[in-house]
């Protein structure tokens, strides 16, 4: 295991910059995902490290050694991939130990370690099959174990659960999870799955544009945003035009005045902004909560049914809307047409 420091990483393709001077430190045991639209670099960045593109500027470091001109297999990484990868005429085993032959240990510590593996990702009843009888999930299972057989001192994870269909992603994800807090190795996933991203990571980078957009746990990104981008990429949000006024108070262009408690440092006072606030953060009711610190009336246009939430389409007198995510209530159902009120804490109420 190490910690990983890129320092002023940057790779041009001509005069395309798909990477501008990067920094970031990963720590040693750390799962960070790199998370972003396409073509925002950070599959690029994860090929850097592996080795697979030559940086064309900036270092590499894997603890104290330099790995910025090795090449992958001196690098001592595994590499799991969206396309698995696997050897069609090898069994899960030969598979699994390829890496281990490339290498020269001794048989009986390649069975070993193999077998180990295996355990590990819970496939050690099929050792003897070939990709072609296995599910997919059962092929990443295998190219997991040919990752981590090698001992590696970081594990790179590209799109790794995108070719799965949604319940076999959510049953992976924890078993990656859970894998990588058991065996401590440094991780790096690349992906632009929001969910999976909070769910697998314990530090996330939100990559815009070759630039990192914003760094931090999954509920600081969620919470508070440094951006709109980020605000829009991670999660849903509600958004209305218009400036700060007072310290705490926003002023939208349509005369609301709202109370906020959290403000990205890029925004200036009387500057044109906006103020955000989620969906699942709104009460929705007949009249106000006086409680909380935000309100404001209006008509419902549209309800959509999304299983263990109900999603509102509520207009405002301004023809603004807002999207609503409430708990179904049997008790007093709202309908299309029903005139009501929104409710929401300054807590949850962010300036970008």
């Amino acid at each position: 295991m190490a910690k990983i420091a890129l320092t002023n990483l940057e790779k041009r393709f001509g005069s395309f910059v798909a990477v501008e001077s990067l920094s970031l430190d990963i720590a040693d045991g750390e799962f960070l995902a790199l998370l972003g639209p396409s073509g925002c670099g950070k599959t690029t960045i994860l090929r850097m490290i592996s080795g697979l593109t030559d940086a064309t500027g900036g270092r590499i470091h894997f603890g104290a050694r330099d790995v910025t001109d090795l090449p992958p297999y001196a690098r001592n990484i595994g590499l799991v991939f969206q396309g698995y990868a696997l050897f069609p005429h090898m069994t899960v085993a030969q598979n699994v130990a390829f890496g281990l032959e490339m290498r020269a240990l001794d048989r009986g510590e390649i069975g070993r370690r193999v077998q180990s593996a295996l355990e590990t990702v819970q496939l050690t009843g099929l050792a003897g099959r070939l990709p072609r009888q296995l599910s997919g999930g059962q092929q990443q299972r295998v190219a997991l174990a040919r990752a981590i057989v090698i001992r590696p001192d970081a594990l790179l994870l590209d799109e790794p659960l995108s070719a799965l269909d949604a319940k076999l992603r959510q049953e992976l994800r924890q078993e990656i999870r859970r894998l990588q807090r058991s065996l401590g190795i440094t991780t790096i996933c690349v992906t632009h799955d929001q969910e999976e991203a909070l769910s697998l990571a314990s530090r996330l980078v939100v990559m815009h544009q070759g630039r990192i957009e914003q760094i931090g746990t999954p509920s600081d990104l969620y919470e508070s945003p440094a951006s709109r981008f980020v605000a829009e990429f991670i999660g849903k949000s509600n958004f209305l035009d218009g400036h700060v006024g007072a310290p705490d108070e926003f002023v939208t262009k349509s005369g609301f005045l709202f109370r906020f408690q959290r403000r990205s440092a890029a925004v200036g006072s009387r500057a044109p902004t906006s103020v955000g606030f989620r969906p699942e953060k709104i009460e929705m009711g007949r009249g106000r909560n006086a409680a909380l610190a935000n309100h404001v009336e209006g008509k419902v246009d549209a309800i959509t049914y999304l299983g263990a939430t109900t999603e509102y389409e509520v207009r405002l007198p301004s023809l603004e809307r807002l999207t609503v995510h409430a708990a179904d209530s049997s008790a007093d159902p709202i309908a299309i047409g029903d005139n009501v009120t929104l409710s929401w804490s300054s807590e949850a109420t962010f300036v970008v």
